[in-house]
């Protein structure tokens, strides 16, 4: 193939315009290319595909081998006598021109323009398949029809071999076949001028060729078109359309297929929408045909039907035919009435007819019936439309007030001295209480308001002003008081509190002055009505009254003891006056240990800072030994039992440990007397304490009064007191026998208030807890309470008792408790102060509890943690020292717990017989509760909260899943060990 700029002589465009011949044809986009098969062969269609521009310029690799001779011998020989030129037909490709040499050498010729002696021909390049053996893409020239775009590159060649140019831009180029002639090939070739063409497939579209047979912009054609197919109107692109358009204005009706029609005079129909022509262009505005009158859209002419308001914001209506409903009267319209004017103006607004007046709707003229609004005013129309005034309606099951004019009343209404009160809001006269301008008012059934005296409403009485008003507050009437509620009005019976003042009125609403005995218990109400609390002389006698105002009687009172009628008794004898008031201890750290016996120096070793011992009620008592005078009568203390407590607790405190005891009752034979009487069946851990029977009771009364005067002495310093063992697990560590809980609940508080009323007569800042595991929401055997049940339970018995300072020993076990890894949260441990269970993965929301419902002051020891080194059968004594320095660091960021107590020094072997290895030691084989060997928890246990913390604890880390302390415990301080 010949390259761009190779020495040829220029044809003239006027030398290829004079191969033309005009003619109008149909264009194809994609260039095909027809001829008459031969017998036997189809016809074949070449698609065109503009290839890049150095396949324009070179034909690819893989091209037939006479295509390279051509290029060859034309580069060879640029001063050769004319070449001639032939057509062939390749089935699979089209019609290909093929150039003859002097020799009589063929090659075929590449893409361009050919100026030949019968015509001007176009040839493109196409691809004749997606790649030949090699890989390569195979690409042919082929003669092309149709339109096509020429550049200032594309060459111009003619048979006399020599090039030149057309004007860059699209072309049409057309040719014919003539199937009657012998070896038929293209002749006639020629791009077609000054007629129409389509440039594509599409036989709708249209663009014109112009004298140099250039297509045009189609932009520049838009509107009214006529060729030799007919009359189109065409879209800037060229496209006909179909449809109505103004032509120097006469209107016509193009199909877009060469047709068109000539718009009539009178009525025109287009796309379901009528016109009205006259002189061939549509009328606008109103037009009478026929004595009736119609409605022209002043833009398009189409004919309005149903409602429409005129350029003059009149209101009309014209039926389906477009004929304007006129009259002077009532006309009904799809179901609505309307007043139409002789002038067939629809009336709007207020309307009097025959002295009633209705109201048409402001917008459409629709009569109105029921409730509307006008101005912000509300009237009601019945159903002829009529407006209703003056005097009561009943609608939808209320009251309503209209006025003369016919508008709803709000507000009060004075009816022949009677008043009612209409809402501001809906206008509905009102019944039962209403609060208006601040205060609240009662209407009756009738709407009637009432006032001046008492109102009975069901069980309740109110009192009200003569203006209506229901009274609140304090009311004397016939020299009695009264307290009306201030928020409710109600009228106050029985105990009631105003400011922080209890107050007593009885049934009558009267309020109660002087002594009152309520519910088994004694008040005392002063000349104002208030009951008094605290220490009050009443009649020369002192009393105290608990701050739940009942009398405090037969029980120790600040160091004083009341009998049973509540009067102060001035006795040393019952309760030595002995009373220690030093400060409660402090430590630098929270770590705890339950220290068996005889390991206390282990425990020092170990950096105990609290220390929790176990004292056994039935084993203090006994038969005879230490004397100990209490109430008038002598009791008898265990001598050995109380020695070995007194060595064990001195060692304790000699080593400057902070010592909690946990007070328990066992089964005894010998001392049942301590025993609930419907416990008293052997076979439970623990029991309840007998409260109920009289000697029962004085009997633990003297054994807690005995322990708490010798062990919270300053040398010996318990100064923590636990009353019972996770009493929410009623069956297995507080046995009662079989009663209700509310019961249950009420013993044990009995128990609690005689252990405490002992600790605090003997130590002032004593503190006395209740106990309870991690079971807090959920029954997870059919002898345990939920914890949280017995929790919220006691708080409310310790109010009633006057008692304020008590305090939680909890025990948060892992749950699974055979599984140490608590931060690995089971479904029952959830974040929620409603959690199953709680263990120290979520003790948070306990303590946010706790603090919320019943004080910051409300301090928790976790009294008992314990942590298995075994589980499943598989030692894991990395988790098990993992979750001690992970729990113990939890609690020393929590402000609301003062200690951590790990509840084991060594394995148990009973507890280890059920899984639970516990301790910082092993057991000795064979052996009850023998320390043997330590535990890797030993070590971390000990440095847990010295400066060497990180050295025995970074080892948790990719247990518990975090990269640091910081991390873990929101709110760790590393500097308190540093």
């Amino acid at each position: 193939m010949r390259k761009r700029g190779h020495r040829l002589l220029a044809l003239g465009l006027a030398a290829l315009l004079a191969f033309q011949t005009p003619v109008t044809v149909a264009a194809e986009n994609e260039v095909q290319t027809e001829t008459v098969a031969e017998e036997g062969q189809e016809t074949q269609q070449v698609q065109e595909t503009e290839p890049p521009s150095e396949e324009q310029e070179n034909l690819p690799e893989g091209q037939a081998q006479e295509n390279t001779e051509y290029t060859e011998n034309n580069s060879e020989n640029e001063d050769r006598e004319q070449t001639s030129y032939t057509w062939k037909y390749a089935p699979d490709i089209g019609w290909q021109l093929w150039s003859v040499d002097e020799n009589n050498e063929e090659s075929l010729c590449s893409p361009g323009v050919y100026a030949l002696e019968d015509g001007i021909y176009y040839i493109k390049i196409y691809r004749v398949q997606e790649e030949d053996p090699d890989g390569e893409e195979v690409w042919q020239p082929v003669l092309a029809k149709g339109s096509a775009e020429i550049t200032e590159e594309t060459p111009v060649i003619s048979e006399q071999n020599t090039e030149g140019k057309l004007a860059a831009g699209t072309y049409y180029y057309f040719y014919e076949l003539d199937d009657t002639k012998e070896n038929a090939h293209p002749e006639q070739g020629r791009y077609l001028t000054d007629t129409w063409v389509h440039p594509g497939e599409d036989p709708t579209v249209w663009y014109f060729a112009n004298a140099d047979g250039l297509l045009e912009n189609p932009q520049n054609h838009a509107g009214p078109m006529q060729n030799e197919e007919g009359y189109f109107y065409l879209d800037a692109q060229g496209k006909s359309q179909a449809g109505t358009f103004e032509v120097d204005g006469i209107r016509y009706t193009y199909d877009g297929n060469g047709n068109r029609y000539q718009i009539r005079d009178g009525w025109q129909k287009e796309n379901e929408t009528w016109y009205y022509i006259e002189n061939g262009s549509p009328v606008t505005g109103w037009k009478q045909i026929q004595r009736s009158w119609y409605y022209l859209d002043p833009a398009d002419g189409s004919m309005k039907t149903g409602f429409f308001q005129d350029s003059s914001g009149t209101l009309y209506y014209t039926d389906a035919a477009g004929r304007m409903l006129s009259g002077n009267g009532w006309k009904q319209i799809r179901g609505n009435w309307y007043w139409v004017q002789p002038s067939g103006a629809i009336a709007r607004g207020w309307k009097q007819n025959r002295g009633t007046w209705y109201y048409l709707d402001a917008e459409s003229g629709a009569m109105h019936t029921g409730w509307y609004q006008v101005n912000g005013v509300w009237y009601y129309s019945d159903g002829s439309g009529a407006m209703m005034a003056n005097g009561w309606l009943r609608h939808g099951g209320s009251w309503y007030y209209l006025t003369n004019s016919g508008s709803m009343h709000t507000g009060w209404l004075n009816q022949g001295g009677t008043w009612y009160y209409l809402n501001p809001q809906n206008g509905a006269m009102q019944i039962g209480w209403s609060k208006i301008g601040g205060n609240w008012y009662y209407f009756d059934g009738s709407g009637r308001m009432q006032s001046g005296g008492w109102l009975r409403l069901g069980n309740v009485w109110y009192y009200l002003t003569d203006s209506g008003a229901m009274y609140t507050g304090w009311i004397c009437l016939n020299r009695t008081w009264y307290c009306l509620d201030p928020t409710s009005g109600a009228m106050q019976t029985g105990w009631y509190q105003i400011h922080g003042t209890w107050y007593y009125s009885n049934g009558s609403g009267a309020m109660q002055t002087g002594w009152l005995a309520q519910s088994g218990s004694w008040y005392y109400l002063n000349p104002n009505g208030a009951a008094l609390t605290g220490w009050q002389v009443i009649g020369g006698t002192w009393y105290y009254f608990y701050p739940n105002c009942s009398m405090a009687a037969n029980t120790w009172i600040d160091n004083y003891y009341v009998n049973s009628n509540g009067a102060w008794v001035d006795s040393t004898v019952v309760m030595p006056d002995t009373l220690y008031n030093y400060r409660f201890p402090t430590t630098a750290t929270k770590k705890g240990l339950q220290v068996k016996d005889g390991m206390v120096d282990d425990a020092a070793s170990l950096g105990v800072k609290h220390a929790v011992i176990n004292i056994v009620l039935n084993s203090a008592a006994a038969g005879s030994g230490i004397e100990y005078v209490y109430e008038g009568k002598t009791y008898y203390m265990n001598t050995t039992y109380i020695h070995e407590l007194d060595r064990q607790i001195k060692e304790l405190h000699n080593n400057g440990m902070v010592i909690t005891a946990v007070i328990v009752l066992q089964w005894d034979y010998q001392k049942q007397d301590l025993i609930l009487p419907g416990a008293r069946t052997y076979g439970y851990n623990l029991y309840g304490w007998n409260t109920v029977e009289t000697e029962g009771r004085k009997h633990l009364e003297a054994i807690c009064s005995f322990l708490a005067r010798r062990y919270t002495a300053p040398d010996m310093g318990v100064v923590n007191w636990v009353c019972g063992n996770e009493v929410n697990a009623w069956k297995d560590y507080h046995y009662c026998g079989n009663i209700s809980f509310d019961q249950y609940m009420e013993y044990y508080a009995q128990a609690y208030q005689v252990l405490y009323n002992s600790v605090k007569h003997a130590y002032t800042n004593g503190r006395i807890y209740m106990s309870i595991d991690h079971t807090w929401t959920y029954n997870r055997r059919a002898n345990c309470y939920t914890s949280k049940a017995v929790l919220d339970c006691f708080a409310q018995l310790m109010k009633t008792k006057g008692i304020p300072d008590w305090m939680i020993a909890f025990h948060p076990y892992p749950s699974p408790e055979l599984q140490s890894d608590f931060w690995n949260k089971t479904l029952n441990v959830i974040d929620s102060e409603n959690s199953p269970i709680i263990t120290m993965a979520n003790l948070s929301y306990f303590t946010d509890y706790v603090k919320k419902n019943y004080g910051e002051g409300r301090r928790i020891i976790l009294s008992e943690c314990g942590f298995t080194s075994v589980s499943n059968g598989n030692e894991k004594q990395d988790v098990q020292a993992a979750a001690i320095a992970y729990g113990y660091y939890l609690a020393e960021a929590n402000d609301m717990v003062d200690s951590f107590v790990v509840h084991r020094q060594v394995d148990h072997s009973v507890e280890t017989a059920q899984g639970f290895y516990l301790g910082l030691w092993t057991c000795k084989p064979g052996a009850l509760e023998t320390a043997y060997t330590k535990k890797q928890a030993y070590d971390v246990f000990k440095y847990m909260d010295t400066r060497y913390y990180m050295t025995y604890t970074r080892f948790a880390f990719p247990l518990i899943q975090k990269t640091s302390w910081e991390q873990a415990v929101p709110g760790f301080n590393p500097a308190k060990f540093t």
